[in-house]
């Protein structure tokens, strides 16, 4: 597959990856989560699909799915991200990517086929490992979770980070419009 954002079509690692991504955006888009609940009472408050959609876009890039930023985190050499994450672990703050209100203190079972297919990429592999392995010394008993499997296939991929949500928009976009149209 050739994309916009590159010259080369996708290997086939680099396509079992962006399916599984796919796959698991679309199973979290049935979720009760900030966007899904936005698409829903949108559609059936304005009874506009496009209207919906756009509320549900709105909630992206904040508190919810920070996609860019962890992208930016991610997109460190290991030394230097892990001391970033040790010195957010120090202050206080939220590591953006890990943690997960559906599932607390395990894995999201949607998403560990995407962390399986990232075994095929061992550098980010790697990153997201030592992360987890680090919030867990720092006895945070979080995973990652979408926004972090998305940013790193964002990376892995090539796709410059300004767009890197556009991996979530166009997995979930088939379900939001299944959802909307039941509150249309």
């Amino acid at each position: 597959m050739i994309v916009f954002w590159r010259d080369t079509p996708f290997t086939g690692p680099e396509y079992a990856l962006s399916d599984a991504v796919n796959v698991a955006h679309r199973k979290s888009a049935l979720r009760n989560n900030a966007s899904t609940v936005a698409l829903k009472n949108a559609a059936g408050g304005s009874g506009s699909f496009e209207m919906a959609l756009a509320s549900a876009l709105l909630t992206l890039g904040g508190k919810h799915a920070p996609i860019a930023r962890i992208y930016r985190t991610l997109d460190q050499p290991v030394s230097s991200l892990l001391e970033s994450i040790e010195a957010k672990l120090c202050a206080k703050d939220k590591v953006e990517g890990w943690g997960n209100s559906f599932f607390k203190n395990r894995p999201d079972p949607d998403w560990e086929p995407v962390q399986e297919v990232l075994g095929s990429f061992p550098e980010m592999n790697r990153k997201v490992v030592e992360v987890t392995a680090l919030l867990h010394s720092y006895d945070k008993h979080v995973f990652p979770n979408a926004g972090a499997y998305t940013a790193a296939t964002a990376i892995i991929l090539g796709i410059p980070a300004e767009v890197a949500s556009s991996l979530l928009i166009i997995a979930r976009l088939p379900v939001w419009a299944h959802l909307a149209s039941k509150e249309l």
